[in-house]
């Protein structure tokens, strides 16, 4: 509830600007109209905030993939030890309601990842998570990346999407040693975009992530909305 938006227009006739004008245009036509294959990439750290959006795009898209904390609660739901990664209660809840959507199985989790003690970055080491049995974290550990074969596999997703959607990194990439998967996955969804796949990209972080790649002109559309781009 900004001034500029519910203040000012009690006073002055008010009117969308370009920006606001091509925001609308581009999540309308991911919403309404998209072109298939369809793939949504969504990382960050709370899936409680994201459940909504997530169960949308389950519905709307052919797949969802996901990365960041956002894995944590599934693995969780799973009874393996997430050691230090963030998981609050209502993540946990959030994901297993989740886990009953009728097209959970759109959404693909990280074949690999990255894990380390947050504060010795050197400690880090990848967790193939296909190989049974694996112990995904010890208890001062966090996932910090995706691994090697989830970026493999997430760009093999991305290559044949026509649509794609991405919010939020795919783990701690503000620290160069867990940087790679979201820098990767960036570069990738870039290269697509503008060409044949209508890409769209947004969210505080993801800007920042998309700017370190050096092609944030390559994608279609850059939200500026943040949490709003969401909702």
């Amino acid at each position: 509830a900004a001034a500029s938006i519910v203040g000012v227009t009690r006073h002055l006739p008010p009117y969308a600007g370009p920006l606001l004008v091509s925001e609308v245009e581009a999540l309308c036509r991911v919403m309404e109209s998209p072109e298939s294959p369809y793939v949504v990439v969504m990382g960050g750290a709370k899936v409680s905030d994201k459940i909504g959006v997530i169960s949308q795009m389950l519905s709307v898209a052919d797949r969802v993939l996901l990365g960041g904390a956002l894995i944590a609660p599934f693995f969780k739901a799973q009874s393996h030890c997430i050691g230090m990664t963030p998981c609050s209660d209502a993540d946990l809840e959030a994901a297993l309601e989740l886990m009953k959507h009728p097209y959970y199985k759109k959404l693909i989790l990280p074949h690999d990842v990255v894990l380390a003690d947050p504060k010795d970055p050197r400690s880090a080491q990848v967790v193939d998570l296909q190989e049974e049995p694996f112990d995904l974290c010890r208890d001062h550990e966090s996932i910090l990346d995706i691994g090697p074969k989830t970026i493999s596999a997430y760009a093999a997703y991305i290559r044949t999407a026509k649509t794609i959607v991405w919010n939020g990194p795919l783990g701690l990439f503000e620290v160069p040693k867990f940087s790679h998967g979201t820098l990767a996955i960036g570069r990738f969804i870039a290269a697509r975009s503008k060409g044949k796949t209508f890409g769209v990209a947004g969210g505080g972080e993801t800007s920042v992530a998309l700017a370190r790649t050096g092609l944030g002109d390559c994608i279609d559309h850059l939200s500026t909305g943040g949490g709003a781009m969401l909702e």
